[in-house]
């Protein structure tokens, strides 16, 4: 049931998501890298908790969004509106 959740809310942001150069998503993986440091910070001034950090101590951070089942579509919506108005 969690499964297809998750499925069903990849497919919910594949069929609403503006493809950019400023994120990474395929729906068949549940996270969106975020490539773009601009993107990050509208996403914090909006309030959504993103994943971001460093493989080693001078590297770039890794920006990305995880997706889980129990986002709802309220959640995905407003996360979806954001980066489709970068």
């Amino acid at each position: 049931l969690q499964h297809k959740k998750l499925l069903d809310n990849l497919e919910y942001i594949d069929s609403i998501l503006i493809k950019n150069n400023y994120l990474k998503f395929d729906k068949t993986y549940p996270l969106i890298y975020l490539l773009s440091n601009e993107l990050v910070e509208k996403l914090n001034q909006e309030k959504i908790v993103i994943a971001s950090f460093k493989y080693t101590k001078d590297a770039e951070p890794l920006n990305r969004i995880v997706i889980t089942a129990n986002h709802l579509k309220e959640d995905l919506d407003k996360l979806v509106q954001v980066l489709n108005h970068k």
